[in-house]
């Protein structure tokens, strides 16, 4: 069969990925916007209320996670300081997908450690482009609470409480985050990382990264490092979304 306009043809194999994603911010748009209403119907409920309405944390649990690493008795998290060896650093690192005809997920990040506990800042912004203009949503993700295993260790897990801000609504979640990492060497390490975020029976959002993290270059105080991952995620329990991309950070 002869195609007799392949002009026509081209231009549509341009477009078509743009129109068929269904918009899928808007989605994301409209399901936050049902879960507000939702929530001012059935009365609104403050971070610090679902939290200790929702959450209940045992005391032996926290004598094991913040209590024992200060005096030294829990051995995940030796105190013990190596003078050759830096346990207090600052990172900062950019990640982005790379797929054009996706959504986009653009990602710079944060994030202060001090030995075993960090604090980690993030924008966490969905870019989709449309055949006129682009659409844009994003969170502001804050871990203001996070532990972690001796950073030096072959197998390092941390685990961090925090919010999750919706520039979009305004409204903001409590999110839990976890992650683990495996140093195949000085230079190359295997991670991963888990988020939830929920609001009464409402899954704000789930996300599951995996990646590498590679170091290029590291002298005593600084480093460079490159990453490439996969990441998935679930926005209000029906908008999946998902990319692969490349990163680049610094720590110092």
């Amino acid at each position: 069969m002869k195609i007799r306009y392949p002009s026509l043809l081209l231009a549509a194999l341009l477009v078509s990925p743009f129109l068929s994603g269904a918009q899928i911010i808007d989605q994301i748009k409209s399901a936050s916007d049902e879960h507000s209403s939702s929530s001012s119907s059935s009365g609104s409920s403050d971070v610090s209320d679902s939290y200790s309405n929702d959450y209940y944390a045992e005391p032996d649990l926290i004598t094991y996670f913040v209590v024992e690493p200060f005096i030294g008795s829990n051995p995940l998290f030796d105190r013990t300081r190596d003078p050759n060896r830096k346990y207090n650093y600052f990172k900062l690192h950019y990640r982005q997908s790379i797929d054009p005809r996706r959504v986009v997920l653009s990602v710079p990040e944060c994030q202060a450690t001090f030995g075993n506990y960090y604090m980690a800042v993030r924008i966490n912004a969905l870019i989709e482009p449309r055949a006129k203009d682009v659409d844009r949503y994003s969170t502001f993700d804050w871990q203001f609470l996070g532990f972690q295993t001796r950073p030096d260790a072959p197998v390092v897990f941390n685990l961090s409480t925090g919010i999750l801000s919706e520039s979009y609504s305004g409204n903001t979640y409590w999110e839990f985050v976890s992650g683990l990492g495996i140093k195949l060497n000085k230079q190359f390490t295997l991670y991963g990382e888990g988020r939830y975020c929920q609001d009464n029976s409402v899954i704000v959002r789930t996300e599951a990264t995996v990646g590498t993290n590679l170091i290029v270059y590291r002298n005593k105080n600084f480093s460079i490092d490159g990453k490439a991952f996969f990441t998935t995620s679930m926005y209000y329990e029906e908008v999946p979304v998902e990319g692969f991309g490349l990163g680049l950070g610094v720590s110092f």
